[in-house]
């Protein structure tokens, strides 16, 4: 129908219908008289029936017909209530830089269609750009999925690549360069930050250089996953380069995954950057509770009592959610951690205290369970009051 004749229809359907009562078959017959085409297939299909097209998809190449065949089965059809779907589909047959487009309509629930080539493709596309609401199995292989990486027009297409890739190929030593060049090139910084994530995973040795360009990346989501990327190789020589995103990246994010990284590769000398994370004052305290979360990842008890303080009332609840995980572990060996947890049982929010009462619930102590018992007693919310019920029975079993 396309963008102009839809939204002709759409305001035919207004006018028309203003302050009435309506049913799908006004929407249909509003479209019909304002584009003059006869829309009860498409209504048939996708109002009044149920699901959606399934395809399954078989590609084979004729050398003594010069042409490329798809193979398209409509699966849907074994299911209650559904139909064969009538849907136009566009085809992209790419052969080295020269490209093909076909503009099909499949109708049947089998459906074999042939197109001439001068030579053998190297990718067919099925809806490039993904417009058709669908599912499909449609199973490339590794040469397909590098050349739709890297030539597919469209971001979703190349990003369906990248997952096969990393999902069937991870280990190819090919597969792995191919990734980290389109991480470096690729116009779509959704990709880019995807193929960061993927080479921290697999972490080879000669990723390291274009990690640490793509952490210079313009877009932060991609310089915050290449950073994250690097603290997979827990290499010392690193850390410069990583205070130094920590102190002149411009984003909050990126800072973050700055420390996190430090945390990884240093933990016994990433205090002085926890310390000053923790200090300074940023949007919704992003910093602050990063430094919090790395820090509970390390054994630094020499931190508990800075930590603590971020606890209290005057922080937000993010940031006292992120202090509460993070030193709970430390209540063995810490008392002002089990004191801390205690007084939070008192807490004027409801959130921190069942959030408290988790906690406590798993510290099997006299004074723990003492506490517990005088909040259960005095506690009006109901919710609370459960949660401190089970809190009790979960300890007492423990003690028998």
């Amino acid at each position: 129908m396309g963008e102009e004749l839809f939204w002709k229809g759409i305001h035919h359907y207004g006018v028309e219908n203003t302050e009435k009562v309506v049913v799908s078959y006004d929407l249909q017959k509003a479209f019909e008289e304002a584009t003059g085409k006869n829309l009860y297939w498409f209504f048939d299909e996708w109002v009044y029936s149920a699901g959606y097209p399934k395809y399954l998809i078989e590609k084979s190449w004729s050398d003594s017909l010069n042409a490329v065949s798809l193979h398209v089965e409509q699966k849907q059809t074994d299911e209650p209530l559904t139909t064969v779907f009538r849907m136009p589909v566009k085809i992209e047959i790419f052969s080295g830089s020269d490209k093909i487009t076909k503009n099909i309509e499949i109708c049947t629930k089998d459906t074999t269609l042939f197109f001439k080539c001068t030579k053998k493709p190297d990718l067919v596309l099925f809806d490039p750009g993904n417009n058709i609401l669908k599912s499909v199995q449609y199973k490339k292989n590794k040469k397909e999925y590098l050349f739709q990486l890297v030539h597919a027009e469209k971001g979703i297409d190349r990003i369906n690549a990248l997952n096969n890739l990393t999902r069937y190929y991870k280990d190819d030593n090919d597969v792995q360069k191919a990734i980290a060049n389109c991480m470096l090139n690729d116009k779509f910084r959704t990709i880019r930050s995807t193929a960061a994530r993927f080479l921290g995973e697999k972490h080879p040795e000669w990723a390291k250089k274009q990690l640490l360009t793509a952490a210079k990346d313009p877009d932060s989501r991609v310089r915050s996953a290449a950073v994250s990327a690097l603290s997979s190789y827990k290499d010392s020589n690193l850390v410069p380069f990583l205070n130094e995103v920590f102190s002149n990246d411009s984003s909050l994010y990126v800072k973050s995954s700055s420390i996190r990284a430090l945390v990884k590769i240093d933990s016994s000398n990433a205090v002085n950057v926890l310390k000053k994370a923790l200090s300074m004052e940023s949007y919704n305290d992003r910093l602050r509770i990063g430094a919090i979360r790395a820090y509970a990842t390390i054994n630094c008890p020499e931190l508990i009592n800075v930590i603590l303080k971020y606890g209290s009332a005057d922080y937000s609840f993010r940031t006292r959610f992120a202090v509460l995980d993070a030193v709970s572990k430390y209540s063995d060996a810490h008392p002002e951690v089990v004191n801390y947890l205690i007084s939070n049982l008192n807490d004027s929010s409801k959130w921190i205290k069942l959030r408290t009462i988790y906690k406590l619930r798993n510290i099997n102590k006299p004074e723990v369970i003492e506490a517990l018992k005088k909040a259960e007693e005095k506690e009006q919310d109901k919710r609370i009051k459960k949660s401190l019920k089970f809190a009790l029975k979960h300890l007492a079993r423990k003690n028998k």
